[in-house]
């Protein structure tokens, strides 16, 4: 879940997974990468709210006798978060016990680079929220681009399987397209480096034995019939779509 994370665990890491005898603040480079990414965000004030407000909850709920007890609300929390922010104490010397629980579940986090650790795992979404946030949105944005390249070819190729006038057609690049398809409808090669080559063979693949076109988010876009209040019960006559060697 951390943003940038080393691509490997090495065989020197004593944090590497779960175990009960192991050291604190490895020196392996995976979890001094995770510490020092720790430290900084720790050093964003609305970070460490985030996850000072956590700790403090969790444990007082596991304490709480309370049968009305409103978490937002509660001016235990409240106080405790509160004195959190600005408390000096070292840690297990405070007066206040929220402080000294929450305090070492924080300083737990702050050294552990265990994959998957319990403890820390809701802990490093509360603090990488944003990044979390945003890779989501990233990953959201590739995929809808490469959606729409791909159902632009798509429209591409269903249009110059049937164009019969590429050379004067208004249709964007339909000559390009054409020789495209006249290479790939007759190539066998399956690892043929022609630009467009097997992505066409591929897409044609696909126009051929989707059962779902009105669904699909390919086909109903590439053919315009996605599926609106009139068009749902049309009867589907020409939905089979058949290559033309060129």
């Amino acid at each position: 879940m951390r943003p940038d994370t080393p691509p490997f665990c090495p065989p020197i890491c004593t944090q590497g997974k779960e175990t009960r005898k192991r050291k604190a603040n490895c020196d392996c480079a995976r979890c001094t990468h995770f510490f020092l990414l720790k430290r900084s965000k720790w050093g964003e004030e609305g970070v460490r709210r985030r996850v000072v407000q956590y700790a403090v909850i969790m444990h007082h709920v596991a304490a709480c006798e309370s049968q009305i007890c409103a978490l937002s609300d509660c001016p235990t929390v409240i106080r405790s978060i509160d004195h959190m922010m600005k408390c000096v104490s070292k840690r297990g010397k405070c007066q206040n016990w929220l402080c000294n629980e929450s305090s070492s579940t924080i300083a737990h986090w702050s050294r552990c680079s265990i994959v998957k650790c319990s403890t820390c795992e809701d802990i490093d979404t509360l603090c990488f929220r944003d990044e979390l946030v945003q890779e989501a949105n990233d990953q959201a944005s590739t995929s809808n681009a490469a959606d729409k390249l791909i159902t632009e070819q798509m429209k591409a190729l269903l249009h110059v399987n049937k164009c019969k006038n590429e050379k004067h057609c208004n249709f964007p690049h339909c000559s390009d397209w054409s020789k495209v398809e006249q290479h790939s409808s007759r190539c066998k090669d399956t690892n043929c480096k022609v630009v467009h080559c097997a992505s066409s063979n591929a897409i044609w693949t696909h126009l051929e034995r989707c059962e779902e076109k009105r669904k699909c988010r390919f086909c109903s876009v590439a053919t315009g019939r996605e599926v609106t209040e009139e068009s749902i019960d049309m009867p589907i006559l020409d939905w089979t779509m058949k290559r033309e060697k060129k």
